[in-house]
């Protein structure tokens, strides 16, 4: 499957986020933050699951590359969730 296809939702569900924050839109943020987290994660297990019944045992250069994205997404998200609960 193309890469850029399972990395395109990330894109707008930060686009989402700052809309939500520029606008001050609790609504749109929380939909946002809560998207990122869901679907990074979910991307990252079908992804690796398929790659896993495949039988590709070493990945290539393009798949560490979208995992590694997806994960500093994933990571970043979960800073920003526990912030916004820390905080409010």
């Amino acid at each position: 499957m193309k890469k850029w296809l399972i990395a395109t939702p990330t894109f707008i569900l930060m686009i989402l986020t700052l809309i939500g924050t520029y606008f001050h839109n609790d609504n749109l943020l929380r939909f946002g933050v809560a998207g990122l987290a869901g679907y990074s994660f979910l991307a990252i297990f079908v992804t690796g699951l398929t790659l896993a019944f495949q039988g590709v045992a070493t990945l290539s250069c393009a798949n560490r590359i979208l995992f590694g994205y997806l994960l500093t997404v994933l990571v970043l998200t979960l800073g920003i969730s526990i912030y916004f609960v820390v905080h409010n």
